[in-house]
């Protein structure tokens, strides 16, 4: 789809939804698809017209996954049409030409049940969200502490940037925010949520997950993973915000509030990232930014969501390389801004060691 401009997020209270679809051109292999960062275009914290419609164009990078790895680069432009009220009746208005729109009507009504029936998520093939299942989440929350210590890194180096003069951004109960931004449709936000979650979990609990699948025609299509949306997040030491900013079908879903949208105009551009906004992005209580995905969505291609999190306990998978070394570095920015509470989970060794290196 070809782009005839730039959006930038709404900055009103935040809503919640499913994902979507986007397209690369070119043949690609998973190394360069890897480098490319699905991410809607903000560059300032000012209102947004309307609904986006999505564009593909993707750059490419250097692929992560690997002990050399750099920050990923992965991005999709997204634009804005206006849509202007019409006070009257097209009948009224244009007369015959009503008849024609209201056959038109008839037909999208036609085509928008059939794709109900296929599947409410559905982009280009049957997906419904259903509540994840509490034997994956277990799997996936619920690690050995050896299997941490075991993998330590992964195959990576920090995915972090760490901001420096900035006090620790807290809540009104004092808690160190961390703001998660991605959508739905996005290959890369489904491979990282994976390592978010297990990070999260260390510090308090989540309800109301479900499943999700990424954009079934993106890159890395049907990606199994879950969603934010209508999930909820108690702790004790984190506050946990989330923006999954479009669905499945890449359609407008969450929005972000005027303060988040002034973080991701701030920190989603140079010199922190390497182009102005784009998805997955994280900010970690104004102390360190990642943009990008560590983890390689080709890994999770031929597993569903029991056989992926099935992996995370073996110390010698990829999947349990990525991710759990992803979620090691998270634990480290937040044992930093927490002050190392709590301390069963901070005190690790492997958490310890990698606290260093985010801070670098």
């Amino acid at each position: 789809m070809s782009s005839s401009g730039k959006k930038k997020p709404s900055q009103t209270s935040s809503s919640t939804g499913k994902s979507s679809a986007a397209t690369v051109s070119g043949s690609k292999t998973n190394q360069q698809n890897l480098q490319e960062h699905n991410k809607p275009d903000v560059r300032e914290a000012v209102p947004a017209p309307s609904r986006p419609v999505p564009s593909a164009k993707i750059a490419s990078g250097k692929t992560s996954g690997t002990s050399t790895q750099n920050k990923p680069t992965y991005r999709t432009q997204i634009t804005s049409k206006n849509k202007r009220k019409v006070k009257k009746t097209f009948f009224e208005q244009y007369g015959l030409l009503s008849s024609i729109v209201g056959a038109i009507v008839v037909v999208v009504g036609i085509v928008v049940i059939i794709t109900h029936l296929l599947g409410s998520n559905g982009s280009g093939g049957s997906f419904t969200s259903q509540p994840a299942a509490n034997s994956v989440l277990n799997e996936l929350t619920n690690i050995p502490a050896n299997v941490y210590t075991s993998v330590g890194a992964g195959t990576f180096k920090s995915p972090f940037v760490k901001l420096t003069g900035n006090a620790i951004y807290k809540d009104a109960q004092s808690k160190p925010v961390v703001l998660y931004i991605g959508a739905e449709y996005c290959p890369y936000c489904a491979a990282m949520r994976w390592g978010l979650i297990n990070a999260l979990s260390r510090f308090g609990t989540f309800n109301g997950l479900y499943t999700m699948e990424s954009s079934a025609t993106d890159v890395f299509p049907s990606t199994n993973t879950f969603t934010f949306l209508n999930a909820t997040y108690t702790s004790k030491y984190l506050d946990f915000q989330s923006v999954e900013y479009q669905d499945r079908n890449q359609n407008p879903l969450q929005k972000l509030t005027s303060a988040q949208s002034a973080l991701f105009a701030k920190y989603d551009t140079s010199p922190y990232t390497s182009s102005t906004g784009g998805i997955p992005f994280f900010d970690i209580s104004n102390q360190y930014i990642a943009s990008g995905s560590s983890i390689d969505p080709s890994i999770l291609s031929s597993l569903d969501w029991a056989g992926i999190a099935g992996q995370l306990s073996n110390t010698k998978t990829s999947v349990s390389l990525q991710i759990i070394g992803t979620a090691n570095y998270f634990t480290a920015a937040f044992c930093n801004v927490t002050n190392q509470q709590p301390a069963a989970v901070c005190t690790l060794p492997a958490i310890q060691s990698l606290e260093t290196q985010v801070n670098k």
